[in-house]
């Protein structure tokens, strides 16, 4: 047996499948290789895809294999390639070495760096880079795909099939909350929708790469900024630093701004509840513990809204 063979299907995920899906995928080296890539190692982390490290003449590359449901978790493959595209561009995103949407796979330039972490977010100095990331994101060329959250709500809402003890309550609660913030469109801009520490390298010169595009989509940078901060759940000291530090609209920030960017917090972590409902209803304590969170923001949204505002 080929030995490109033989070490591809040493890889297995749990639908038994991927193995063969790596082999199709490194198969195609011709076309994006001057010599046969060899598989170092599988990379840990992310919910949906599997990544591996594979070598090409002693430079790294990340082979990552689309997750099967795809679609069904609402990813359009085009539009991340667009969107990381642009990113790439900038040098916000890895660049791009090839991509093949029918066997459903992407090579990418791997990032030496370290990984963020939540501690990371304790520095000023760390908040201060990553609005400006947020910023430089948010003023890349546009992409032709909108996300519209309504839709996107009411799409993860209709495909629930399980019965979520709370969840019908939160709805209720939701309807005019989300109808009152999402009725400006003029302000949409590239968004990645998705930044947590966790799709953030930092380079060895220090530099933000960031990973992960699969839910970029032209949006309302609010949304960026809640999941940045909801996402984390980071103190409220670097909120408001975030806040402040991001765009000159938002350097003195209104009672109106405060209210729509706590608008959006609590709208991202209905998005997020939604999310984990649809794809990971397994997880019944930690969607439990997200009902229980938003059910707060929700009953203290005024209160919140007084304190951190410091508008009466």
């Amino acid at each position: 047996m080929d030995e490109n063979v033989s070490e591809a299907a040493g890889f297995m995920s749990g639908d038994g499948v991927t193995s063969e899906r790596v082999y199709s995928a490194l198969s195609t080296w011709p076309c994006w290789s001057v010599s046969r890539p060899v598989i170092i190692r599988q990379l840990r982390g992310g919910l949906t895809n599997d990544s591996y490290l594979i070598e090409v003449s002693g430079v790294f590359f990340v082979l990552r294999i689309n997750a099967d449901n795809s679609d069904q978790l609402g990813i359009d493959r085009r539009q991340e390639i667009q969107a990381m595209a642009r990113a790439g561009d900038s040098h916000l995103a890895p660049a791009i070495i090839y991509v093949d949407h029918e066997i459903g796979f992407l090579v990418t330039e791997y990032i030496e760096g370290r990984v963020w972490n939540e501690g990371d977010l304790d520095s000023a100095n760390n908040i201060l880079k990553l609005s400006t990331l947020l910023d430089s994101i948010h003023g890349l060329a546009p992409i032709e795909t909108s996300v519209f959250i309504a839709e996107k709500i009411r799409d993860y809402k209709n495909e629930i099939g399980a019965v979520i003890p709370g969840l019908d309550e939160i709805e209720k609660a939701m309807e005019d909350f989300v109808d009152e913030a999402i009725t400006d469109i003029s302000c949409f801009c590239l968004c990645h929708n998705d930044l947590l520490v966790s799709n953030i390298v930092e380079t060895l010169s220090g530099d933000l790469i960031v990973l992960d595009w699969e839910y970029a989509a032209m949006g309302h940078p609010l949304f960026d900024l809640a999941a940045v901060i909801e996402g984390q759940k980071i103190a409220k000291l670097a909120s408001d630093n975030l806040l402040s530090h991001y765009q000159a609209a938002y350097s003195d920030p209104s009672s109106a701004d405060y209210r729509r960017f706590l608008q959006w917090r609590v709208i991202y972590c209905y998005v997020d509840l939604l999310w984990y409902a649809l794809h990971l209803e397994h997880e019944q304590k930690l969607i439990a513990k997200k009902i229980l969170y938003l059910n707060e923001l929700l009953t203290n949204f005024d209160r919140t809204m007084t304190i951190e505002s410091g508008f009466d």
